[in-house]
């Protein structure tokens, strides 16, 4: 690509992609509209696998965007092409921590949200088959409804009994700590799906440190998944308690995404500091013609989703988002983002009307919201990544010496020597 564009074609390229993307974000709106009114069953699915394909092309484009702003950044720092003008826009907000992001904070950096209707797009891959545990479970907790929490009428089944309870707790609202006992309640679904196996482990009230506007910021999620290993954050819940009464926005997204900016963030730094060409090297020797193979350096975490999920009383949200570099160092340096970021919101259509909330004591929606913790429970737990060492045997053939490192999920493409 850096021998075919010059800085004009690729700025030129960058304008006509944006007019693309603009395009498709209308007609996948135009399907929105239509989707409310669909006739049948049918029709719902023709629009959404039209949206689907739709959004696969934006997703596309967006890729395609941010390659020409990597070898922008590249040519920049290399010398080639001249520096454009990093102009500062008044409006951007001021340096805020986490809890204090609002709609408007959003705005200002082109964060917006994206309505998906298949779990395959939320995921960014094709959905893993449901676990036999999350099965089982969702059998054990088959009884319960606000009907029964009412009654005092629990599950059978220790783990689901131990979640009811919880449910109980914020349905008679007299419990001193509403957003604690929200907190307790998803602890209690995350530990019975898997989220503290192996290396993953689920912690309450994680500060994280970002910068916003070269100032530094913290946001604190009430729930973050991280590797034990690696230190990688993967997954944040937000809740919100219910509270019809009160004039502010209580949705929590706008601190549910600040959340999740400072865990890219610290992705970021944490991934940079490990460079990945420390583990693949020749193992020592006074040889001076010896060769070191190297493998690609990057510090770019665009390949690793963070996964949002707020809980609003019964009711679940999903979200998820692969946050590039460029708005990352938009955000930190106070800089207008040369990109809009469409973060993922799952949503479903029930009786031709969208729904975003799923709520855990529907026994439909509690399967759904299930199966959606179990597939991102199945993607963050393969959170090994293996570099192997390449050693030279003898004349120009190269042997594998083994395993030598294991670091994060980003997958890192590997490029052979050239005396393969």
């Amino acid at each position: 690509m850096a021998d075919i564009f010059t800085a004009e074609q690729m700025s030129k390229r960058l304008d006509e992609l944006q007019v693309t993307e603009k395009k498709k974000e209308t007609q996948v709106d135009q399907f929105e509209k239509r989707l409310t009114n669909a006739c049948s069953k049918e029709d719902e699915l023709k629009i959404i696998d039209a949206m689907t394909a739709l959004n696969k092309v934006i997703e596309s484009i967006k890729q395609e965007r941010m390659s020409i702003m990597e070898l922008m950044k590249i040519q920049i720092e290399k010398g080639v092409v001249t520096s454009p003008s990093k102009k500062m826009r008044r409006s951007l907000p001021s340096p805020t921590s986490g809890c204090n992001w609002n709609f408007g904070i959003l705005e200002a950096y082109s964060i917006n949200f994206q309505l998906v209707y298949t779990l395959n797009e939320l995921l960014f891959q094709t959905a893993p088959t449901t676990s036999d545990r999350a099965i089982r479970f969702a059998d054990a907790c088959s009884i319960i409804s606000l009907e029964n929490l009412l009654k005092d009428k629990f599950p059978s089944d220790s783990q689901a009994s131990w979640l009811a309870k919880h449910l109980y707790l914020t349905t008679i609202r007299c419990f001193g700590n509403m957003e604690a006992s929200i907190d307790d309640m998803v602890i209690v679904l995350f530990n019975a799906l898997g989220f503290n196996d192996g290396d993953l482990i689920t912690v309450s009230r994680n500060r994280l440190k970002f910068q916003m506007s070269k100032k530094p910021v913290c946001a604190d999620a009430d729930l973050t998944v991280f590797n034990l290993k690696t230190m990688i954050r993967l997954a944040l819940v937000e809740d919100k308690k219910v509270d019809a009464t009160m004039g502010i926005d209580e949705s929590g997204e706008p601190q549910l995404v600040a959340e999740a900016i400072a865990a890219a963030m610290y992705n970021q730094k944490l991934i940079a500091q490990n460079d990945p060409r420390r583990a693949i090297s020749e193992p020592p020797t006074n040889d001076p013609n010896a060769r070191e193979f190297q493998m690609i350096n990057t510090s770019c975490i665009s390949d690793l989703i963070i996964f949002m999920i707020r809980v609003s009383g019964f009711d679940v949200y999903f979200y998820s988002h692969k946050f590039s570099d460029a708005l990352l160092d938009s955000i930190a340096n106070g800089v207008e983002p040369m990109e809009h970021t469409q973060i993922k919101k799952f949503t479903v259509i029930e009786n031709n009307k969208k729904r975003h909330g799923l709520s855990l004591l529907i026994a439909d929606d509690r399967a759904l919201i299930f199966q959606v913790l179990d597939s991102i429970q199945q993607i963050i737990s393969k959170t090994g990544f293996e570099y192997v060492q390449l050693v030279n045997d003898y004349d120009t053939r190269i042997r594998i010496n083994g395993v030598v490192e294991f670091f994060n999920r980003t997958s890192l493409r590997f490029i052979w020597p050239s005396n393969n």
